[in-house]
């Protein structure tokens, strides 16, 4: 599940500033449903939780549930 959100940083609901590119910092699994996910370009930088499945196919599903910026 980690590794599929890292793969998908179109997930992260804020921009890139001055060049930089927005990527995952720490992430936690606190539930079987549940992540948790710090990210940042170097200049911004923010914290969401999502729930998340995995379908049958094994393809994970995120939905984003809130986000705060420090």
């Amino acid at each position: 599940v980690e590794d599929s959100l890292r793969r998908n940083i179109e997930l992260i609901p804020l921009k890139p500033t001055l060049g930089g590119k927005m990527e995952f910092g720490k992430i936690e699994l606190i539930s079987e449903n549940w992540i948790i996910a710090d990210y940042s370009d170097g200049h911004v930088e923010g914290t969401s939780i999502w729930k998340y499945k995995v379908a049958e196919n094994g393809k994970v599903e995120f939905l984003i549930i809130n986000s705060v910026e420090p």
